[in-house]
């Protein structure tokens, strides 16, 4: 399966997390909110040491009681879990990891906050042309937009958080700071529709990429099964 890649389960552990606040505050059942999500890295204490990386994040409670600092730690589970799984055990959980693309499409753009941060960054720093007319300053000010658009505050109004809302959240927020309707807002909700467009293709290879596994996986055992019917 390869290594891990640093910080990847303990983002999708806190989006899980995000995600179940979320539809609790929707249900009526408030319990709270994270904020200011992002990663950190801790320098190693000695020579040849690696760094610590975690990632840091702000629970603010119900009912306006402060804000308490969090720290999410990982650990290398890769040695732990070798020779622990059968190969059948680790085919069903490919199986399973078929529904996931599906989930994410079809959920609010405010949700799975890490992995829309994360096609963002990859689409700016792996595939540019990709992108309309922009500026370097742009992705800092998307990932700022964001994360106001997914905040506490934001939350409590009337949007849903749909990707039309955000670019509507672009808008206002330009036209607070400049005439409404300016360049910059309109080039922003641009670059917005090209990072929609990027991660829709990025989930949909994924899917593409599982179903022809998992199509291959019945091949093998299709014809590991008539070998053993006719022996």
């Amino acid at each position: 399966m390869g290594s891990q890649r640093r910080l990847e389960e303990t983002s999708r552990m806190i989006d899980a997390l995000d995600s179940f606040q979320y539809a609790e505050f929707k249900a009526g059942r408030p319990l709270g909110f994270f904020r200011k999500i992002e990663p950190r890295l801790i320098p190693p204490e000695t020579v040849g040491s690696e760094p610590d990386a975690y990632i840091r994040a702000t629970f603010f409670p119900p009912q306006d009681a402060p804000g308490r600092n969090l720290r999410f730690h990982e650990a290398y589970w890769a040695p732990i879990m070798a020779e622990e799984k059968s190969a059948l055990s680790i085919a069903l959980w490919l199986v399973a990891q078929w529904r996931r693309p599906f989930q994410t499409l079809f959920t609010p753009w405010r949700q799975r906050q890490r992995l829309r941060r994360a096609s963002l960054i990859d689409q700016f720093e792996n595939h540019p042309k990709s992108l309309p007319p922009h500026e370097d300053s742009d992705l800092a000010n998307l990932i700022s937009l964001y994360d106001d658009f997914e905040s506490p505050e934001a939350r409590r109004g009337p949007s849903k958080g749909s990707f039309s809302d955000f670019l509507a959240h672009i808008e206002l927020e330009d036209a607070n700071k400049n005439k409404p309707r300016s360049v910059r807002s309109a080039r922003l909700q641009s670059v917005a529709r090209a990072w929609r467009h990027h991660y829709v293709r990025s989930e949909l290879r994924i899917i593409f990429l599982l179903t022809t596994v998992i199509l291959a996986m019945a091949s093998v055992a299709d014809a590991l099964s008539s070998t053993v019917t006719s022996l």
